[in-house]
C-alpha cells in the first residue's frame, strides 16, 4: 500500500549559516528538559526555530523528533504519517504498529484516536526524547489537530518532552499542564536580542560596528532577528556605511521588514531577483524543481548563492532542499502576482506540478494546480491518483478537501470523480456516497467506461453487504453489465469472475461457486479482487462443509500483504474465521479471533466486526454453560449490528436471544408468537450465504422446544432439502439429527435411526465434530442413542468425549450396566479417556436395584469388598457425601456393637473398602479418616445413579406445559433411570429408609405426570404403559387404577379394564379394608354397559 509521500525537510531543524550560540538563553532551553510540554510563541522572525534547533548541540540534549508543519498538516493524516516519521528518524525501531494503524484507517480525521492511541502505545518505554512540532500557527485553526494534540499531551509517557512552537499564542486547552508545573511557557520577550548578542551576530556577518552604531542597530530593531539579520545585510550591501544605511529608513511608511525587502531585492542581480520572485511560487526549492518548473539550467548555483547570502534556509534529508524565510516568502510571493502575467504563474506552477507528480508529491501537485486554477490538470492528477495515493492509503478527507475545491458542474459531469467523490463521503454521509456511486456508474456505463462502472457498483455492494441487505444487494448485482467487452483484458476477466464468485457466494449457489472459484484462481487480480476471491472462496468451502480448505484459505486470506497492511481487512478477514471456528468447533482458536475481531473492532468503531465478535464470544458462553455473559454478549452483538444498519443479523441475534431464553427456563410456548414476529422481519430482509437456512434452523429448533413437532418438521425439512440441493453437506447432516430427534419425539424410532445413521456416517467420513445449527440436547441425545444402537460408535464416542466429557461421566452408570459388551467396552475407553486428560479418577456407583460400582469404567467384583460391613461403609457414604463423624457410622451401621468394636469394625471396613476400589495409584487415601471424621476423598469424581434419577426427574416436574413432547421426553429420561429400588439388599436398615421412600415417591410422581402428558397428547398406548409401571408399584391407588380402567376401556380392551377393577377391589379389601369409591364403581358400570 502506498504510504503518504514526505517532505524530508519537514524532518530536519532548520540550520542558519551564521548563528551566535545564545549563553544567556542556556538555562532556558534546558528548562525544557524539567517539563512535560513547553511554548515558545513569538511573532515571525524572532528566532524561535533557530534557537531550539541550536539547543540540540548542547552536551548531554536527548534525541530530538523535528517536525516542521506545513499547510497540509492540518488534515489528520499527514500531521499523524509525519509525526510517526519525525520520531522514527531518531528512533528508528518505532514506528511499525503505528504506521500499520494508520494504513488501516479509513478516516484519519473521525478514527485519529485509534492513530493517536496506537502511537503512544508503541511509544511507551522508549528512552527519553524531545519531540518539536515548529510553525503550529499553520496548522492551528483545525479542531481536528487540537483535539489530536490534547489528547496526545494527556497521554505521552514520562520522559517525552514537547515542543510546541508557533507565531500565535495556542488554542488548546494546557491548564492541567500549568497548574501542574509541567507547562514552560516562552513568549516573545525571552526571545529578543540583548545589546551584546546583537554585537555578537553582526560580527559574524562581518560588520565592524563600534557601540554607538551597535547601539542605534539594536534600537533600531529592538532585538527583533530578522529585523537584524536583514538590517546586517542591507549595512554590508551599502558598503557598511552605516549613516547611508540609516538615512534611507528615515521616513519611510512601510514596516522595516517590507521596507528591507524591496531594497534587498535593490541590490540584488537582475537574474536573482526573477529566481527569488519565480521561485517564491514553489512549495520549496530545489536544483531539480527549479531547473523544470523556472526553467533555470544553474538553479543550483543560484540556490547555493542565495544560501550563502542568508536568504534561505537549508534542511538535509534524502534530498537536500532549501526555503525562503515564511515572511520573505510571503512577500515575495505577493510582488510576484503584481509583477508577473498570469499566463506565466500558470506555466511555471504547471511545470512545477508535473514535476512533484513524478516525484509522487501528488498533494503538493495539486495545490500548483489549483493554485492556477488549472482544473483540467487538477482533474487528470486525481484520475491518475485518487485510488492508490489516496483511497489506498485511507486518506478520503484528502480525496474529498481536492475533489470539492473543484467547479461542481465539472465533477458532476466527470464519473471519476463522482466515483472518487462517493468513496470519500461514504464513511462521513452513506446515503449520498451511495447516490453520488450510482450516479457514477450510470455515467461511466453511458460513457463504456466499463471498469469504473464496476467498481462503482462493487462499491455500493460492499455497503449493502456489510449491511446483509440482500435484496439491494441483488438489485446492485443486476446493474453489473455483461459484455464481450468485459473479456478484452486481464483484469476485466479477474474482476468479473471475482464478481460472479461474490454472487455465487451470496446466493448460496455452492456448486457454481466452486466452479468460479477455481476460475478466478487462474486469472489475473489486483488486490482488493484477489483478497474478494479468497474469502468468497472460504465462504463456498465452509458451507459445502469443506473445512480443512476452509481454514487453509482463510489462514491464507490473513497472511496476503494486501490484508496484512491494512487492518481494517483484517478485520473482515476474522470475522469469516469467526465463523470458521464455530463450524469446526475450536473454541480455543475462536477465543482468540474473537478477542482480536473485538480489538480491532473498537480501535477502528467497525460495528460489522464488533457484532461479529461478540456473537461468537455469546456462542463460547453458550458452550459454557454460561447463560448470562453469554446474554450479554448477544445484546451487545445486537446493539453493534443495529449500530451498523446491519438488520438482518440485529434480527437473527433476537432470535438467538430467543432461544437462550428457553435455554435459561422460559416457556418455549410462550415464545412461539415472538418468534414468529422475529421471522416476519427477517423475510423481509433475506441474510444470503445460507444464513436464512440457519434462521429456519434455529426457529425449527424453538418450534421443536415449544412441543410444535409438526412446524418443527416443516422447517427442518425445509433447510434439509435446500441443502441437498445446494451440496451444504454439513448442514444437511445437523439437520438430519433435528429430524432424528423429531423422530425419536413422536416414537417413530426407525424413522430416526435412518436420519442419524445418515448423520453420523457423514460426520465420521468428514470428521466434523460440529454443526452451524448447534444445540447441545438434540447432539447429546442422538450421540447417546446412537452408541447404544452401534450407529458409527467411534465417532459418536469421539462427539461424547469432545463436547460432553462431564455430562458423560455424570450418566455413564447406565451405559456400563447395558447388556451389550460393545457398548460397555466402548463407555469404558471414553471414561478412560477423559481420566487420562483430567487425571481425576471416576468411580460410578448404581443404587437403584442391584448394587454396582465401576471405577475408570470398570467394574470391581463383589467379591472385592471381602464383607458386607466394607460395602455398606461405602454405601452410607455415597447416600450422604459430608464428612461425617465415625461414632455416628457406627451407630448407623453396627447399632448393637459396644463402642471398641465398633470402632474396629470400621477400621476394618474402611481397609477393605479402600482396597476394593483400588485408587491408590491416583489418590493417597479414597476414604479419608482423620481427626475422627470419616468422607470420600474430594480428589474422586463419585457419579450415583439415584442422584442422577432425582435431579433429572426434579427437573421434568417442573416443566409446566406437560402436553409438550419434550417434556414428556424428560418424564421418559427420567423414568427411565429408575432401575428399581434404592439398596435393595439394605431393605431392613433403618439407615436406607429414608431416602429410599423419597425417591420412589418421587419416581411415581414422574410416572403420573407422564401418564398425564401422554393423555393430553392423545396418546392412550403410552399413557397405559406408564399406568402399569406406576401400579406395579401401587397396586392399590385407585386414582390411577381408575385412569388405566379408563385407558383400557378407550383401547377397546374392556376384558382388561373390568379385570384391572377386581385386581384394585381386592387389593383394597385385603390391604386396606377399603371398598372403591363411587366415581370408581360409576365407571366400572358403563364399562360393563358398553358395546
Amino acid at each position: 500500500m502506498v504510504s503518504v509521500p514526505l517532505i524530508h525537510a519537514q524532518l530536519i531543524p532548520p540550520r542558519v549559516k551564521n548563528h551566535i550560540r545564545r549563553v544567556r538563553l542556556r538555562d532556558l532551553g534546558l528548562s525544557i528538559l524539567t517539563h512535560r510540554v513547553t511554548t515558545v510563541t513569538a511573532p515571525a522572525g524572532y528566532g524561535k526555530s533557530v534557537w531550539v534547533s541550536s539547543l540540540l548541540e548542547e552536551p548531554g540534549w536527548p534525541p530530538t523528533a523535528w517536525l516542521s508543519l506545513d499547510r497540509h498538516d492540518s488534515e489528520p493524516s499527514f500531521l499523524l504519517y509525519h509525526l510517526i516519521h519525525a520520531i522514527k528518524r531518531v528512533l528508528p525501531e518505532f514506528g511499525s504498529q503505528s504506521l500499520r494503524t494508520m494504513n488501516s484507517l479509513e478516516d484519519a480525521r473521525r478514527d485519529w484516536l485509534i492513530a493517536v492511541s496506537s502511537l503512544i502505545e508503541e511509544i511507551q518505554g522508549e528512552r527519553e526524547f524531545v519531540l518539536v512540532l515548529d510553525d503550529f500557527h499553520l496548522v492551528d485553526t483545525s479542531v481536528a489537530i487540537h483535539d489530536i494534540l490534547e489528547h496526545l499531551i494527556r497521554w505521552l509517557p514520562n520522559g517525552i518532552h514537547l515542543v510546541l512552537i508557533s507565531r500565535n499564542s495556542l488554542p488548546l486547552n494546557l491548564y492541567q499542564e500549568q497548574l501542574s508545573g509541567e507547562l514552560l511557557e516562552i513568549g516573545s520577550a525571552r526571545l529578543l536580542f540583548s545589546i551584546e548578542e546583537v554585537r555578537q551576530l553582526l560580527s559574524l556577518l562581518d560588520l565592524k560596528l563600534g557601540k554607538k552604531d551597535v547601539k542605534v542597530v539594536y534600537a533600531r530593531t529592538e532585538g527583533w532577528a530578522a529585523g537584524l539579520r536583514l538590517l546586517g545585510m542591507l549595512i554590508k550591501q551599502s558598503g557598511g556605511d552605516m549613516k547611508k544605511t540609516m538615512s534611507a529608513l528615515k521616513g519611510k511608511d512601510a514596516d522595516l521588514y517590507t521596507y528591507l525587502g524591496n531594497e534587498l531585492l535593490k541590490y540584488l542581480p537582475n537574474e536573482r531577483q526573477t529566481f527569488l520572485l519565480d521561485s517564491s511560487l514553489l512549495p520549496y526549492l530545489e536544483p531539480g524543481l527549479c531547473t523544470v518548473a523556472l526553467k533555470c539550467d544553474d538553479s543550483e548555483v543560484i540556490i547555493k548563492q542565495l544560501h550563502s547570502h542568508g536568504l534561505l534556509s537549508r534542511t538535509e534529508g534524502d534530498t537536500v532542499t532549501w526555503r525562503l524565510h515564511q515572511l520573505m516568502g510571503e512577500f515575495l510571493e505577493q510582488k510576484a502576482s503584481q509583477l508577473r502575467a498570469l499566463e506565466y504563474m500558470v506555466s511555471v506552477r504547471r511545470r512545477a506540478a508535473g514535476f512533484l507528480e513524478r516525484n509522487g508529491d501528488i498533494d503538493r501537485a495539486l495545490e500548483q494546480l489549483v493554485a492556477c486554477d488549472d482544473w483540467s490538470d487538477a482533474v487528470k492528477l486525481i484520475h491518475s491518483h485518487g485510488e492508490k495515493y489516496f483511497m489506498d492509503c485511507g486518506r478520503l478527507d484528502a480525496l474529498h478537501s481536492w475533489i470539492s475545491r473543484l467547479p461542481e458542474d465539472l465533477v458532476n459531469s466527470d464519473y471519476w470523480l463522482l466515483y472518487f467523490k462517493g468513496m470519500s463521503i461514504l464513511h462521513i454521509n452513506q446515503e449520498e456516497a451511495l447516490d453520488t456511486l450510482s450516479r457514477a456508474a450510470d455515467s461511466a456505463g453511458e460513457n463504456g467506461d466499463i471498469k469504473c462502472q464496476i467498481r462503482s457498483l462493487f462499491a455500493i455492494i460492499g455497503v449493502y453487504t456489510f449491511a446483509n441487505n440482500m435484496q439491494k444487494i441483488e438489485e446492485t448485482a443486476g446493474r453489473i453489465p455483461v459484455a464481450a467487452a468485459l473479456l478484452k483484458s486481464s483484469w476485466s476477466r479477474g474482476i468479473v469472475l471475482a464478481a460472479a464468485l461474490g454472487r455465487a457466494a451470496w446466493e448460496d449457489n455452492l456448486r457454481q461457486g466452486v466452479w468460479l472459484s477455481r476460475l478466478t484462481g487462474k486469472s489475473k487480480l489486483d488486490p482488493l479482487s484477489r483478497t474478494a476471491y479468497i474469502g468468497f472462496s472460504c465462504m463456498i468451502q465452509f458451507r459445502m462443509g469443506n473445512l480443512t480448505s476452509a481454514v487453509e484459505l482463510i489462514e491464507k486470506l490473513l497472511a496476503d500483504p494486501y490484508v496484512q497492511e491494512n487492518e481494517r481487512w483484517t478485520g473482515e478477514a476474522y470475522a469469516i474465521y469467526s465463523v470458521i471456528c464455530e463450524l469446526t468447533g475450536n473454541h480455543h482458536k475462536l477465543g482468540e479471533v474473537s478477542k482480536e475481531l473485538l480489538r480491532l473492532g473498537q480501535k477502528y468503531h467497525a460495528p460489522h466486526q464488533l457484532g461479529f465478535a461478540h456473537r461468537s464470544l455469546a456462542h463460547l458462553h453458550l458452550s459454557e454453560g454460561h447463560l448470562d455473559e453469554a446474554r450479554k454478549e448477544f445484546v451487545l452483538s445486537r446493539s453493534a449490528f443495529s449500530e451498523g444498519n446491519n438488520v438482518f443479523y440485529a434480527y437473527l441475534t433476537d432470535l438467538d436471544l430467543i432461544l437462550l431464553r428457553i435455554k435459561a427456563g422460559e416457556n418455549a410456548r410462550d415464545l412461539l408468537p415472538e418468534t414468529q414476529h422475529v421471522l416476519g422481519k427477517l423475510k423481509t430482509f433475506p441474510g444470503g450465504r445460507g444464513l436464512d437456512d440457519y434462521v429456519l434452523s434455529v426457529a425449527g429448533i424453538i418450534a421443536m422446544e415449544a412441543g410444535q413437532l409438526e412446524l418443527a418438521r416443516e422447517r427442518f425439512e425445509e433447510v434439509r432439502l435446500r441443502s441437498k440441493r445446494k451440496g451444504a453437506r454439513q448442514v444437511l447432516s445437523g439437520t438430519q439429527l433435528f429430524l432424528a430427534r423429531l423422530a425419536l419425539l413422536e416414537g417413530d424410532d426407525g424413522t430416526a435411526d435412518t436420519y442419524l445413521r445418515e448423520a453420523m456416517g457423514a460426520a465420521e467420513a468428514e470428521k466434523w465434530e460440529y454443526f452451524w445449527d448447534w444445540h447441545a440436547e438434540t447432539v447429546y441425545t442422538l450421540c447417546r442413542r446412537a452408541l447404544l444402537k452401534k450407529i458409527h460408535p467411534k465417532w459418536t464416542a469421539h462427539l461424547l468425549t469432545r463436547w460432553f466429557p462431564q455430562r458423560t461421566c455424570k450418566e455413564a452408570g447406565s451405559l456400563l450396566a447395558y447388556p451389550d459388551e460393545s457398548v460397555r467396552s466402548c463407555i469404558t475407553k471414553m471414561l478412560q479417556d477423559v481420566v487420562g486428560e483430567s487425571g481425576v479418577p471416576v468411580v460410578h456407583v448404581n443404587c437403584l436395584g442391584d448394587f454396582r460400582v465401576f471405577v475408570n469404567g470398570a467394574e470391581i467384583p463383589s467379591s472385592r469388598w471381602k464383607t458386607e460391613k466394607a460395602k455398606n461403609l461405602f454405601k452410607y457414604l455415597i447416600m450422604d457425601k459430608r464428612r461425617h463423624h465415625k461414632e455416628k457410622i457406627i451407630e448407623e451401621l453396627w447399632p448393637e456393637s459396644d463402642p471398641h468394636l465398633g470402632d474396629a469394625s470400621l477400621r476394618m471396613a474402611l481397609t477393605y473398602a479402600r482396597k476394593a476400589l483400588g485408587l491408590g495409584d491416583h489418590v493417597s487415601e479414597s476414604i479419608i479418616l482423620k481427626r475422627g471424621m470419616i468422607c470420600l476423598s474430594p480428589e474422586i469424581g463419585v457419579y450415583t445413579d439415584h442422584e442422577l434419577f432425582s435431579s433429572t426427574a426434579q427437573g421434568a416436574l417442573q416443566k409446566a406445559d406437560g402436553d409438550n413432547p419434550v417434556v414428556t421426553d424428560l418424564l421418559e429420561q427420567a423414568a427411565g433411570l429408575y432401575s428399581g429400588d434404592f439398596l435393595p439388599d439394605n431393605l431392613y436398615d433403618d439407615w436406607t429408609e429414608g431416602l429410599r421412600v423419597e425417591l420412589r415417591r418421587l419416581y411415581l410422581q414422574v410416572l403420573f405426570k407422564l401418564v398425564e402428558s401422554y393423555r393430553r397428547q392423545g396418546k392412550p398406548a403410552p399413557a397405559l404403559h406408564a399406568c402399569r409401571r406406576y401400579l406395579a408399584l401401587e397396586p392399590a391407588d385407585e386414582p390411577v387404577s381408575r385412569t388405566a380402567m379408563e385407558l383400557l376401556w378407550q383401547t377397546d380392551q374392556k376384558q382388561q379394564a373390568l379385570s384391572l377393577y377386581q385386581e384394585l377391589v381386592n387389593r383394597l379389601a385385603k390391604d386396606h379394608d377399603l371398598i372403591p369409591v363411587a366415581e370408581t364403581n360409576d365407571l366400572y358400570e358403563r364399562i360393563c354397559c358398553s358395546s
